[in-house]
């Protein structure tokens, strides 16, 4: 009695099991597949955006899908420039910024695939200021008026130099200027006023133009009488010296050659000027070396170039 009903329940979920495979396999022979879901091919680089100085390396990688296996062909372009003048890239994207910023100062980095499918990143550009000397060469003014004395200096017949450092860009104009040793009263103030005004041919890596960090000393000075009417204001370079004066400075800058960095310092910055003579100076060929040049640079030792140096330059 208790193993029929045992057998029939049995029975009845082995029809009910077979009912159902009949039934789904009815249904596949009778229903289409659905479709498989398609998916977008969509192509990316990364980094989308890019911040890099002029001359500095930033690494580009391109996706289909989520994979890197792409392999693209690179290439960069701007609205201001052509060719090497937006940097380079290799073709494992790998980009190397320009030595000077376009104007504007962004590039457009692309990537294309083999069939054609193609994506962008943008790269904005700023200038790296280098420091002379390392195959950078000095700016060297082309404009630079002399500053006003201040009335507060000039009623307490006060003088004294001051030493300014400032960013000479890529462009010869000067920026982000600062006093670095003050003379005060005054001056300082105007002193800065002056070289915001200055021009420079500016200097330059690799036949380049770059932006370069540089110290100008100014120091100011009086006259007993009225300056002759052929000097504006009352900069001067150094003071005018006499000859034993001037043996007593030769011997205070060959006592700081002692300093092998600061030799190193002066013989790179002063090197444009080896070539050059006093006659060279008096006939206007050349602008006026920096005064400190005068410790590396033997020809300068000369009575006739602190003559130039007093007078604001060649007449």
């Amino acid at each position: 009695m208790e193993s029929r009903p045992r057998f029939l329940i049995a029975s009845l979920l082995c029809c009910a099991s077979g009912f159902g495979q009949a039934t789904q396999s009815g249904d596949n022979q009778n229903t289409a597949s659905p479709a498989p879901s398609s998916q977008q091919v969509q192509m990316t680089v990364s980094p989308a955006f890019l911040h890099l100085a002029t001359g500095k390396t930033g690494q580009f990688t391109a996706e289909i899908n989520g994979s890197a296996n792409v392999a693209p062909t690179w290439a960069v372009s701007g609205p201001g420039c052509t060719g090497a003048a937006c940097g380079t890239i290799s073709a494992d994207g790998l980009y190397t910024a320009p030595l000077a910023v376009p104007n504007p100062p962004a590039v457009r980095v692309t990537a294309t695939s083999k069939t054609g499918l193609n994506a962008t990143a943008v790269v904005n550009l700023a200038e790296t200021v280098f420091k002379v000397g390392s195959g950078v060469t000095p700016p060297r003014a082309v404009f630079s008026p002399d500053p006003e004395y201040s009335n507060e200096a000039r009623h307490a017949k006060y003088q004294g130099t001051c030493i300014l450092q400032m960013i000479v860009g890529s462009d010869g104009i000067p920026r982000d200027i600062k006093i670095t040793r003050p003379v005060g009263r005054g001056l300082d103030e105007k002193a800065i006023e002056a070289v915001r005004r200055w021009k420079f041919r500016p200097a330059k890596k690799d036949g380049v133009p770059v932006a370069v960090q540089v110290s100008v000393e100014i120091t100011f000075r009086l006259y007993d009488g009225p300056p002759p009417k052929s000097e504006r204001g009352a900069l001067f370079k150094t003071m005018p010296y006499t000859e034993a004066q001037l043996a007593q400075l030769h011997t205070r800058w060959d006592q700081g050659l002692a300093n092998p960095q600061e030799l190193l310092r002066l013989r790179t910055e002063c090197a444009p000027y080896t070539s050059l003579s006093v006659g060279d100076l008096e006939k206007k060929k050349a602008p006026l070396p920096p005064h400190e040049c005068a410790a590396v640079l033997r020809w300068m030792r000369d009575l006739r170039v602190e003559t130039l140096y007093a007078s604001g330059g060649p007449s």
